[in-house]
Parts: C-alpha cells; structure tokens; sequence
C-alpha cells in the first residue's frame, strides 16, 4: 500500500513539472497577431499599419490614406488636425477583408488647406468596449503653400 502512495505522488510531480516545463518552452503568444517587422514605426501599429501618406509628406487640399488594418468591425477612423490641433476631417473607412485579419483599407480625404504649415494625420480604431481611440498611428503632414 505505501508503493503504490508513492508512486502516485511521484506520478503527480513528473506530471506537474511536465506541464510547468511545456507551458515556458513557447515564447511566441499564439494568440498575439505577428509583429509589422517591415513597416516604419512610426506608421504602424500592431494593428494599423498606414503606408500612405508618409511622415512629412506635402499635401494639399487632399490626401490618400491607404493602408491595412485589424481592428474591430473592420472600422478605421481618420482624422486630420492642423497645427493648432483643430480638426479638418473626422470620417472612417472599412477595411475591405475577413474580421480578425489585416486587411487593405483606403480613403480619400479632402479639406480645405489650413493656416498653419503642418499638421497630424490620426488612424485608429475606436475601442470595442467605449474605452477611446487604440492603435493610434500618427503621422506628421506638411500643408503645400504654407
């Protein structure tokens, strides 16, 4: 009888230090989304990644916002400010794939050149659970005939 105690305690630790020891040999997150290892910082997130317009590109009058995003409902939102932090354009678009992947989102925005020579260019997503804006990519423009 104390053998078998024994052997059923010495069962239980092999078995506990196994799955202790499997639970640490993955480092990657299998649920995490790989990271945008090709793209700028600066212009992406691990959801957003904004390949146009470019930090410090000069635009005027309009602009292409393209870009692909993972983000809740497939809803990116943009949003155009001047130098004085007032905002020109507030509008979304839809990326165009399957929820829960990165998919290809453009847009057109148009707006009336401000009086100050820079601005910022806000994408993001608005959080699911009405927390604020999450994966902020924010990109500095520059107003042409400024």
């Amino acid at each position: 009888m104390k053998l078998n105690k024994r052997f059923f305690i010495f069962i239980l630790i092999i078995s506990l230090i196994s799955i202790t020891t499997l639970g640490c040999i993955s480092e990657e997150d299998p649920i995490a989304p790989p990271a945008n290892e090709d793209h700028d910082a600066s212009t992406s997130t691990i959801d957003i990644i904004v390949n146009s317009p470019k930090p410090s590109d000069v635009v005027d009058g309009s602009i292409d916002v393209i870009g692909e995003a993972r983000v809740f409902e497939n809803n990116v939102r943009i949003r155009l400010k001047d130098g004085n932090n007032e905002t020109l354009v507030d509008t979304f678009t839809t990326a165009e794939g399957d929820a829960g992947e990165l998919s290809p989102f453009s847009k057109n925005i148009e707006f009336d050149t401000p009086n100050t020579a820079e601005g910022v260019l806000e994408v993001f997503e608005d959080s699911a659970n009405d927390t604020g804006e999450v994966n902020k990519v924010t990109i500095r423009v520059i107003f042409q005939n400024q």
